[in-house]
């Protein structure tokens, strides 16, 4: 049986200073953690081509270990070899290319071998390095647990060797879904096997893989149903954001709806603009009182531009560039409304992006496109929060959210009641448990 306090050894690819969206999570854990008296070491990277904040290092108390170990990421440097900022993993010549039969098989030959270095992941030359400082972390802190989280998923990699070299009762925590991660489709079914062998090793391996929501763990359990090493723990509430009092909120004649967090992948907001041009039609006078507010980077986004040029909504749609996580928040308090994106298609998502969680802790209106049953409705529940739900590929559904979010009877207030459980306090102490099990602690 070990005593606590427990040397705790965390492998996080996203940690302060560092802003990412994994980064919060894993900072709140962190803290939490050596709070209690855990002795805690971290290793993580040591940059890259990452927005820095450097006010979230200081949310890590002093005595946590944090060791940087350096990666090399091949596609950002092909990116400023070519000197056009924009490298990416796929051949010259797409699907309807003119070129013979011999270049395209070149190019695919040469689209695999550039995948390849995808494989876990694009910072795959992180994990030696992050071994042999993990190693060097456990001995210092006396480690009795391991503790990786991801994406990157190279950080689970660290994690096998790690158990493996140390023999440590080990905690995988899954934030996204790995090889079934629709984000990350691969195109090569050799490279799915990978991930699909690397994934299956990990996952038979832990001692506990904690996902983060109840979809997600349920998906699991139906690929792998010889295993009952699967538990939820959710993304979380930082305390001190509930502490903060929100600003007075400036009216200038328009209701602002505002996205915070990149926009990319499945997460599309062409309904919106959509039902935003039906608005204009049906309600012109009220439609032209909303304006949508994009803070942080677009996937492509001349191209979303240009769709709204052509709906006629361009002058209702604003980007503005990322900033800090204080200020960011801040812009969340003084939004007249909040909008999060789930994903498109048939099925329900099993990810919750975390900035719904600053969401309900900023307590403003939101209007939320995402599949009735899925993962994102379904903490909305548990939360207990109203909102405007809409699914985010129907254009009338998601018009019917911006009639009630834009009537001029729309209330302004959020009842909040519901989200202690997701206070990172709470969801820490079922970590902590979680560790003390593997440990043999509370035996």
């Amino acid at each position: 049986m070990v005593p606590q306090p427990l040397g705790i050894l965390v492998v996080a690819f996203h940690f302060p200073p560092l802003s990412a969206a994994g980064t919060h999570r894993t900072s709140n854990f962190v803290r939490e953690l050596a709070r209690r008296g855990h002795r805690v070491g971290v290793v993580t990277t040591s940059g890259g081509d990452f927005k820095v904040d450097a006010s979230l290092t200081a949310k890590i108390p002093a005595g946590v270990d944090v060791v940087r170990a350096p990666h090399v990421d091949p596609f950002a440097l092909l990116a400023r070899w070519r000197g056009n900022g924009a490298a990416t993993a796929t051949g010259a010549n797409g699907p309807g290319s003119a070129a013979s039969a011999p270049k395209r098989t070149v190019d695919r030959a040469l689209d695999y071998v550039s995948r390849l270095f995808d494989v876990p992941d694009r910072y795959a030359s992180w994990i030696v390095p992050a071994l042999l400082r993990g190693i060097a972390v456990a001995r210092r802190v006396r480690a009795d647990v391991l503790y990786t989280t991801a994406p990157p998923f190279s950080a689970h990699v660290v994690g096998l060797a790690l158990h493996r070299v140390l023999d440590l009762p080990w905690i995988v925590d899954l934030r996204d879904p790995w090889a079934t991660n629709p984000f990350n489709v691969r195109p090569f079914a050799s490279l799915r096997a990978i991930d699909e062998a690397l994934e299956a090793a990990v996952v038979k391996r832990a001692h506990t893989v904690v996902l983060n929501t109840e979809l997600a763990e349920a998906g699991y359990r139906a690929r792998y149903p010889d295993q009952s090493n699967f538990t939820t723990i959710t993304n979380g509430i930082d305390p001190d954001l509930l502490e903060r009092a929100a600003p007075t909120v400036v009216r200038n004649g328009k209701r602002s709806l505002l996205h915070a967090g990149t926009i990319y992948g499945r997460r599309s907001p062409h309904a919106l603009l959509e039902a935003l041009r039906r608005f204009r039609v049906e309600s012109p006078q009220l439609a032209r009182e909303l304006r949508i507010v994009q803070l942080g980077g677009v996937e492509n986004a001349p191209a979303l531009l240009e769709r709204a040029r052509s709906l006629g909504v361009a002058d209702a749609f604003e980007i503005r560039p990322a900033v800090g996580h204080a200020e960011a928040f801040e812009c969340l308090q003084r939004a007249d409304g909040l909008l999060l994106l789930g994903v498109s298609g048939e099925r329900p998502e099993v990810q919750v992006p975390a900035k719904l969680f600053e969401y309900l802790a900023a307590r403003r209106p939101m209007v939320v496109l995402a599949k009735s049953g899925g993962a994102i409705a379904r903490t909305l529940a548990q939360a207990d929060v109203h909102c405007l739900l809409a699914d985010p590929d129907d254009p009338n559904s998601v018009l019917a959210a911006l009639r009630s979010f834009a009537a001029p009877d729309a209330t302004a207030d959020v009842e909040t009641s519901g989200i202690g459980a997701f206070r990172y306090e709470n969801l820490a102490t079922r970590l902590e448990a979680t560790m003390l099990s593997a440990c043999g602690a509370d035996e």
